[in-house]
């Protein structure tokens, strides 16, 4: 091998050398700035301490403001996250919606599975009540937006609001001359006959006082749910309450919609008629006598 030849390979070998000191070199700098600006926060509090009780004010002042800079030109590191780390994510805040001051009244809701859920709303102003779906606005007051079982969220001005399932006037019970009298708790009636037939005389009017959905529980129809129950109709004045679970009628199940009306239609002759009703999760019977 010549000279030359020999000159060529040590140059090679040493470039080659100095490839794999200077990315280790990189490496190492990294680090070791990584490290100075860890540690000069550490020992910050400390030099300035030491340095404040050995010299004048005037000189004092001007090492401060020589620390916060030397510190300040290592903060990029941290503040570019170089090394990859991944910071706690900021606490989520839960937001409460208060009760609204609308002139709303919530009457009733469908939760149901398999349904779409919709709420029963009533303008306390006009006393009309309509069915809604979310994202519908109700009565041009206020949007729809989450329904529960006991309770909706609203969305009114921008901010979420709430109105709460009520259970009607507390005023509601019948009155003397209506031809309906109840026992004190509320379970036992005496229906004058008069009164029955007025009411299915006016079949229309009538089914429009209240309404009823199937209601499902563990995805099972377990009765029929009523809502909308209007003031004063005779719903109201047999004790029925919003929401109520109407779930059987002398001993027969509503658990089946398409035998409601059959077991409506056998009654028509009976004088006395039991209903059991799930009312707050607790059920409770309802008798009547009709004389």
């Amino acid at each position: 091998m010549s000279l030359l030849d020999k000159a060529s390979q040590y140059t090679d070998d040493i470039v080659s050398i100095r490839g794999g000191v200077f990315v280790f070199g990189k490496l190492c700098l990294i680090a070791a700035v990584g490290l100075a600006y860890e540690t000069g926060l550490t020992l910050h509090n400390a030099q300035r301490a030491q340095i404040k009780s050995s010299l004048p004010s005037a000189i004092e002042a001007e090492i401060d403001e020589q620390i916060d800079s030397t510190l300040d030109s290592y903060k990029i590191i941290t503040t570019r996250n170089i090394f990859g780390v991944v910071s706690s994510p900021a606490p989520v805040r839960t937001v409460t919606a208060p009760v609204s001051q609308l002139k709303l009244r919530l009457v009733g809701t469908n939760v149901s599975k398999g349904q779409e859920p919709f709420a029963i709303v009533e303008n306390e102003q006009t006393k009309e009540q309509d069915i809604f779906e979310l994202n519908e606005n109700m009565f041009g007051q206020a949007t729809l937006v989450k329904v529960m079982a006991e309770s909706v969220q609203i969305k009114f001005g921008g901010k979420l609001e709430t109105l709460v399932l009520t259970e009607g006037d507390s005023s509601s019970s019948p009155e003397p001359d209506s031809g309906i009298a109840s026992s004190d708790d509320g379970s036992e009636f005496i229906v004058a006959e008069a009164e029955v037939n007025n009411a299915l005389a006016n079949l229309p009017r009538l089914l429009s006082q209240a309404r009823a959905v199937p209601y499902f529980k563990n995805g099972e129809s377990v009765g029929m749910r009523l809502f909308a129950i209007r003031r004063g109709s005779l719903y109201e004045k047999l004790g029925l309450k919003n929401g109520d679970i109407l779930k059987a009628v002398n001993g027969n199940s509503l658990s089946d919609p398409t035998q409601a009306l059959k077991i409506f239609e056998q009654l028509k002759s009976e004088r006395s008629i039991n209903v059991r009703v799930e009312r707050g999760g607790s059920e409770r019977n309802l008798n009547y006598e009709i004389r």
